[in-house]
């Protein structure tokens, strides 16, 4: 799909993503990394595509088993949520978005996380 189109399409296609049975939690986690809202090109959507993606990745990472942990991917979620972005694109939700991909972190470390 041509843009925008392929960018609401994958922030939509995240959120279905996020209600995926607990065993393909890792594979959709993966699926869901590949396709960061920041990753677009488009940063005037990103105040309609970030936090739906921020909440779907949270959402699917909580459903993780606790004794489960994935290093590589929590370094992966860390660098989304501390990505710079530019002043002009902030947006009210931009501050509950990273808190969200900080939460999803915590998920995907599983017990190397202290309490």
């Amino acid at each position: 799909a041509p843009e925008p189109w392929r960018s609401l399409l994958w922030s939509s296609a995240c959120s279905l993503a996020s209600t995926g049975p607990e065993e393909t939690c890792p594979s959709l986690i993966e699926w869901m990394l590949q396709r960061p809202a920041n990753a677009t090109g488009r940063q005037d959507l990103l105040p309609l595509l970030e936090l739906p993606y921020a909440e779907a990745l949270e959402t699917i990472c909580r459903q993780l088993p606790k004794n489960v942990s994935n290093e590589q991917a929590a370094e992966r979620v860390l660098s989304l949520a501390l990505t710079q972005t530019p002043g002009a694109v902030l947006h009210e939700d931009s501050a509950k978005a990273r808190s969200l991909l900080l939460r999803a972190m915590r998920h995907v470390m599983g017990g190397n996380v202290g309490s």
